[in-house]
């Protein structure tokens, strides 16, 4: 790739074909990864290396291990075996209608049924 500066910040990188724009000071790119993954895509990294910076510097916080672990510090419980589920009609109703025109509706009527027929315990038959 290759980098030309315009500002301190600002730099249009080429990537063959493909020109991106990239701010660092905004934390964005014109390929749009920088800002959706909030860590530096290939042309920012380009930026970076070239002028020999910090990378950490330009990741979000998030990354950081600290913030990793405490991710997990507060315990999760688990859900109980979806087939025991109880599932309000209410519930249902709006589920069906997000689910019209899904793969899943398929998946979900077959568990509404084991729910409803069965009252959650499998068919041994």
């Amino acid at each position: 790739m290759t980098v030309l500066p315009s500002t301190e910040f600002l730099h249009l990188v080429i990537d063959g074909q493909t020109r991106n724009v990239v701010r660092l000071h905004e934390r964005n790119c014109t390929c749009g990864r920088f800002q959706l993954d909030d860590i530096p895509c290939p042309h920012a990294m380009a930026v970076i290396q070239k002028f020999h910076m910090d990378s950490y510097k330009y990741c979000s916080d998030y990354y950081i291990i600290d913030y990793l672990l405490k991710t997990y510090e507060i315990p999760v419980n688990l859900l109980p075996n979806e087939t025991t589920w109880q599932i309000p009609e209410d519930v249902s109703s709006q589920l069906m209608s997000l689910l019209k025109y899904n793969k899943l509706e398929a998946i979900y009527m077959q568990l509404l049924y084991i729910i409803r027929n069965t009252n959650g315990a499998p068919d041994t038959t």
